[in-house]
């Protein structure tokens, strides 16, 4: 079947860096294997020792064609050479032994109507050091009448049957062009392009529900609107409110699992009262915020960069499929506004610019594969944003400046 392929221009470039990896993928991920995958792995001609290992490292999951990995108590895989830091079956055995999301990570995409969009998660370091380096790495290219196949299950694929649960799905690939149109807009900073980006998903969801037939007549209305200097320049003017910024953020960090496990760096923002709570101190915020900003100088082109990574790992505009183009582009800006949230911690904790840059790059990777594909955290953020009175166009301008 020819697929018309879009990916990122750094997505070829890509090679696994192997046991150099700083921030390797064995740990702390529950990685679903298939029944065929275990059934070929136990069947395996191996050593005692690794046999043994297969024989007790592995559990039914809920669905009876799944199984999942039993992790260690530090949340290693059982099969991570600790010696080298390298997979065990992988050099016993080969790749081919590994499960479907082993040999493929960080490559995947989304598959709607023939189009596959292939990207590389953000979760891996040697990806972040790929989209960091050049200007030009997270831009588009089309190929099309390519006729590739997929392992659909490596993909996130818009069925038929998503399609009738939300119609606007059928029109994922014009919003995902005219988004990341938008986050690309040279002439515009990347925060500036997310407001407006906002102000297009809050018109689109208008038409969403009551009429999503006539997505692709609004965005070709939209765009006009969106390019109008004017438009952008009363955007820039918009003054930061860090309460309503890092009231958000906080909530990101502070209620979930990812948040407690960057504690350490992110309490170099906070002030501690007796009774064990604790604030981020605004003025040190903004003061190690402007010392994030300024380890970028001479490469600005990075920080939007991860911005489109980000776009990318999060499936957007459709993160969620049963939520509405607003509600998922609101999660989208209180993750990328986290960016900055790091950066400011990891300023706080340094004043040489390369450990800056080094604490910075580790939180990110840490925090996107949890972030950008966990439904649950999605759901709480948008709950905390409607009890707060903070779930309008307005307050996401706010959020992300």
């Amino acid at each position: 079947m020819p697929y018309t392929i879009k990916m990122p221009e750094y997505v070829n470039d890509f090679h696994c860096i192997g046991g150099a990896c700083e921030l390797d993928c064995c740990q702390n991920w529950d990685i679903l294997w298939y029944k065929s995958e275990v059934d070929k792995l136990k069947s395996a001609d191996c050593s005692a020792g690794l046999s043994e290992l297969i024989d007790k490292s592995f559990e039914q999951a809920k669905n009876d064609k799944l199984f999942m990995i039993t992790l260690g108590e530090d949340g290693d895989c059982p099969f991570h050479d600790k010696s080298d830091r390298l997979c065990m079956i992988q050099k016993e055995l080969g790749e081919e032994y590994l499960s479907l999301t082993c040999r493929t990570f960080p490559q995947t995409g989304v598959i709607n109507n023939k189009t596959v969009c292939k990207y590389r998660s953000l979760g891996c370091p040697a990806v972040y050091d790929l989209i960091t380096a050049s200007a030009d790495a997270c831009d588009i290219f089309v190929s099309a009448n390519r006729p590739e196949s997929f392992d659909e299950r490596g993909y996130f694929t818009d069925k038929v049957d998503d399609v009738k649960k939300n119609p606007s799905l059928k029109h994922r690939n014009i919003l995902f062009d005219f988004f990341y149109s938008i986050l690309s807009d040279k002439k515009n900073d990347i925060k500036t392009s997310l407001i407006l980006g906002g102000l297009a998903a809050s018109k689109l969801s208008e038409f969403e529900k009551k009429s999503p037939a006539r997505i692709p007549e609004v965005i070709k209305a939209l765009a006009p609107q969106i390019k109008n200097p004017d438009i952008a320049k009363s955007l820039r003017e918009i003054k930061p409110n860090y309460l309503i910024k890092l009231g958000v953020v906080q909530s990101l960090f502070d209620n979930l699992s990812v948040g407690k496990n960057l504690r350490e760096l992110t309490s170099s923002l906070r002030d501690y009262k007796p009774d064990g709570t604790s604030s981020v101190n605004i003025e040190r915020y903004i003061e190690s915020a402007e010392k994030f900003y300024s380890c970028f100088e001479k490469d600005s082109f990075a920080l939007g960069n991860l911005v489109k990574s980000l776009y990318l790992d999060m499936r957007m505009p459709y993160n969620d499929r049963l939520d509405n183009i607003f509600a998922n582009y609101a999660y989208f800006a209180v993750v990328t506004s986290s960016l900055e949230f790091l950066g400011a911690a990891a300023a706080a904790k340094s004043d040489d610019k390369q450990e800056i840059r080094q604490l910075f790059k580790s939180a990110v990777c840490a925090v996107a594969r949890p972030l950008c594909h966990n439904m649950e955290t999605k759901n709480v953020i948008i709950d905390y944003l409607k009890k707060a009175g903070c779930y309008s166009l307005a307050h996401i301008a706010l959020i992300i400046n």
